[in-house]
């Protein structure tokens, strides 16, 4: 699945999990891009084509795992659910990339929009406000109760203003 590495100090340490599977290798190119000869490769010939790709994990139940000094100190279960927050993982980035797609094929287009892409311009920007509406409702909501439970144990908010 995924290992992750702790900073190793004493204390109470966090290590944060994003959902997502141990990342492939990095991407490694031996050759330089088309048309830009004055790109260096270096003594081994390869430069980079960009970090390693990792799949977003689907609802389950994993089991997270904690070791020091190499041998397995506590185990927990982490049931993953589908809700409003993995789905906005999930589809506001597709949401994002269909927009920008959308605005380059009309910048380079010669002509005015299409009335097709008047419509799924409107369908899109649909999709934004309720993807805002629904990021400022758990602002408003969840955030700002977490955020007074925590000022009343004297803690720092979880999202500051400063």
């Amino acid at each position: 699945m995924r290992s992750l590495e702790g900073s190793g100090q004493a204390g109470i340490n966090r290590v944060w999990w994003d959902l997502r599977d141990e990342p492939s290798p990095g991407i490694v190119f031996r050759t330089k891009p088309l048309y830009a000869d004055w790109v260096d490769l270096g003594d081994d010939r390869t430069r980079s084509g960009g970090q390693g790709l990792s799949m977003l994990m689907p609802p389950g139940t994993y089991t997270v795992t904690l070791e020091v000094d190499g041998e397995q100190s506590q185990s927990q279960e982490l049931r993953v659910t589908t809700g409003t927050g993995q789905d906005g993982v999930r589809w506001a980035p597709k949401l994002a990339e269909e927009l920008r797609y959308l605005a380059g094929a009309i910048m380079n287009g010669d002509f005015p929009p299409t009335d097709q892409a008047g419509e799924v311009q409107r369908l899109l920007n649909g999709e934004v406000a309720e993807y805002r509406a629904q990021v400022d409702e758990l602002f408003e909501g969840e955030v700002a109760e977490f955020n007074r439970r925590l000022l009343a144990s004297n803690l720092s908010p979880l999202i500051s203003d400063g």
